[in-house]
């Protein structure tokens, strides 16, 4: 997995980003699922931060397989979350992730798994699966960073309009996400975003629209940069050019 995102991290003109970014206890990095950028920034905010417990939006339920991984004691294209793309294939099955927990053992980080099984939404009401992800992350204790969702890093609740086909899935249609359970003073939330759209994979290849006034913004020729989000949801917006899909 190539990766050339540090240097700007610390050369960033917001300087004051990285006091920030190294001393939260839960550092919270929103992606796009299925891209190849992602998962290679949050490898390099792993580098530059020395952290070394990760948690990613996977099913708590491989958590065994990914152990036995680590112990050299299973193959990587023997984890079953990654060998069956079949099933649900939105963008977390994917190579680059896959390659991620590949480098992830190779430098000795700890991974942990925090998310639900989709077939557990029948018996744990949806709503409450944030909720569930940000207890894994209490109860861990530890500095951490996880790679999630864009939506699940956000800090404060979602408010989801009449006609989203989920409003009738969170009560009055508020999304209590992950980042909001969290204590503010020990967490921080990135969200890495393209200033030029393209593509990423999730059940399918789709497009990712430019942000046309981020564009009049921010100078293109300092990409990729980290700025102070103007969404008060996040701390923080990482830019890069372009997402591209990994399947």
């Amino acid at each position: 997995m190539k990766t050339s995102i540090g240097y700007k991290l610390r050369n960033s003109k917001v300087m004051e980003a990285n006091d920030i970014l190294s001393s939260k206890k839960y550092f919270l990095v929103g992606e796009i699922h299925g891209t190849r950028e992602c998962p290679a920034i949050f490898l390099d905010f792993i580098r530059v931060y020395d952290i070394g417990n990760v948690a990613l939006e996977i099913p708590r339920d491989y958590q065994k397989e990914v152990e036995e991984y680590f112990l050299s004691k299973r193959k990587l294209e023997n984890l079953s979350w990654f060998r069956d793309k079949e099933k649900n294939h939105d963008g977390r099955k994917s190579d680059s992730m896959k390659q991620l927990v590949r480098i992830l053992k190779e430098r000795r980080v700890r991974v942990f798994l925090v998310d639900i099984l989709e077939k557990s939404f029948e018996q744990i009401a949806l709503h409450k699966r944030d909720d569930i992800m940000a207890c894994s992350l209490l109860e861990l204790d530890r500095r951490i960073a996880f790679l999630c969702g864009n939506v699940h890093v956000m800090k404060q609740p979602l408010y989801l309009p009449l006609d989203s086909p989920f409003y009738d899935q969170y009560p009055l249609g508020v999304v209590q996400t992950c980042g909001s359970f969290l204590p503010e003073e020990e967490s921080v939330s990135v969200q890495i975003h393209a200033l030029n759209g393209g593509t990423f994979f999730n059940c399918g290849y789709k497009s990712y629209n430019p942000d046309k006034i981020q564009q009049r913004r921010v100078d293109r020729t300092n990409l990729p940069c980290i700025i102070p989000s103007k969404d008060p949801s996040f701390d923080f917006q990482y830019l890069i050019e372009r997402f591209s899909a990994s399947t």
